[in-house]
């Protein structure tokens, strides 16, 4: 599977469950190259807190390696090595708080380090996508969502 094919299928599978919403993909160097997968709720960050990114109700965060390896440097038609290691590093989503000193909680739907061919590895993510999409709507209907956060998350989730 060529990278462009791979981010095509990865884009449409997180498009499917948050019609609304930002999937930024692209290729990092920092301790080595890696695929980088950043998910928001958001289509950009004025539709956030303040402006920033980081107050976006959702914060998914994938690593993409070739098995604990470096990726080499791909172009688009390149094709993916075989064996890849998708790592999730972040992965929840904003809730009420538990007491009234905090201002939330978070919670996340259940996903893991997962090795395995590029077609695993986006059958995977879609996977997650729907999971974490149908505990956001459990999250909503049970009244757990924060008030300002509400009518935001229902206009992205198409509600």
């Amino acid at each position: 599977m060529t990278l462009q094919v791979f981010i095509d299928r990865v884009t449409a599978a997180y498009s499917l469950y948050f019609p609304h919403s930002e999937i930024v993909i692209a290729l990092r160097s920092g301790l080595g190259n890696y695929l980088h997968i950043i998910c928001y709720l958001s289509l950009n960050a004025n539709e956030c807190a303040h402006g920033i990114r980081r107050n976006d109700p959702l914060q998914l965060t994938f690593c993409i390696d070739a098995n604990g390896n470096d990726l080499p440097t791909l172009n688009p038609a390149d094709t993916l090595p075989e064996l890849l290691t998708l790592k999730p590093w972040e992965k929840h989503y904003r809730v009420k708080p538990v007491t009234e000193h905090m201002y939330c909680c978070t919670k996340s739907a259940p996903v893991r380090k997962v090795n395995g061919t590029p077609e695993k590895i986006a059958a995977t993510l879609q996977t997650h996508f729907m999971r974490t999409r149908d505990a956001i709507k459990g999250e909503l209907d049970a009244g757990n969502i924060l008030p300002e956060d509400e009518k935001f998350i229902r206009e992205k989730l198409g509600m």
